[in-house]
């Protein structure tokens, strides 16, 4: 019989962030030099797409367009290569490469005569096994605990990203982690389920309002959850992510930019990812 472990995903990010000693870089806030942000995705629902845009100077408005005249290419290890098609400026997208379990794909960009690159392996596919709901009491607020139950494969090492949505509303939080603890154990990750969250997240209205966490969903509500394999390069993007927003909130000395997988001095990432998807309504 496998032997299983428990454990809660806030305690692992704690840790992680914790002990986590790897470098970024600062950024500049008020003098940036529109460095290339590149986001790029292909996974095995479909989807195969590269958004690019630019940074702003910090005293420059919020707006992002996309950046339109570039050479998006992907192609795998198994021969197929694609020049992305773009659609709504900026973003670019593939009907010919499809996300495979196990596959590495390669992506090349070239824009305003520099070239940029990447290389990521998907991942072997890890399916939720079930999903299941309990509720909890801290201290007078009873909290929604959404428990994912999983197998573990133990022949390498493996990183996870969970998102939610509670009915249409997407949480944005970055709820990721490694097997480092349960390497080929059957698995419950424990995630907290709020209305609100950090970084807007579910509840605008219901308690804890907008960006605030609140003591659970109001009931009844559809969750909605996706497991995300990812590759390892990627698990320290959207760690060392939550530290720049951690650090852009005040919460810690100075925002730095997180780590990317690309080359070329470009921004953002490029990740093949494999996706699971479980939900569950609670009452």
């Amino acid at each position: 019989m496998r032997n299983s472990i428990i454990h809660s995903i806030f305690a692992i990010i704690s840790v992680i962030a914790l002990s986590s000693c790897e470098k970024v870089i600062d950024i500049d806030l008020n003098e940036s030099d529109n460095k290339l942000i590149i986001e790029g995705k292909i996974n095995n629902d479909g989807e195969c797409s590269v958004k690019l845009s630019q940074v702003k100077n910090y005293n420059q408005d919020n707006e992002f367009p996309g950046v339109t005249d570039a050479i998006v290419v992907i192609n795998d290890d198994q021969g197929n290569l694609d020049t992305l098609e773009q659609g709504i400026p900026g973003m670019y997208y593939s009907d010919e490469i499809i996300g495979t379990p196990g596959a590495t794909y390669s992506l090349y960009v070239s824009w305003n005569n520099q070239v940029y690159t990447s290389v990521c392996r998907m991942p072997e596919l890890v399916q939720i096994d079930s999903l299941t709901i309990r509720k909890e009491v801290f201290f007078v607020d009873t909290t929604t605990i959404a428990i994912v139950h999983f197998n573990d494969p133990g022949a390498v090492n493996n990183y996870y990203r969970y998102l939610y949505t509670i009915n249409a509303t997407l949480n944005r939080d970055y709820n990721v982690e490694s097997d480092r603890f349960y390497n080929g154990l059957s698995v419950e990750t424990r995630i907290p389920i709020f209305n609100g969250g950090p970084n807007g997240g579910p509840g605008g209205g219901g308690p804890g309002g907008p960006g605030n966490p609140g003591p659970g969903p109001l009931n009844p509500d559809t969750l909605r959850l996706e497991m995300w394999g990812i590759d390892q390069s990627m698990e320290l993007y959207y760690r060392t992510l939550s530290t720049t927003i951690q650090a852009a909130s005040g919460q810690q000395a100075a925002p730095a930019n997180p780590e990317s997988n690309i080359t070329g001095d470009a921004l953002g990432y490029f990740s093949a990812y494999t996706i699971s998807k479980a939900s569950i309504l609670i009452e």
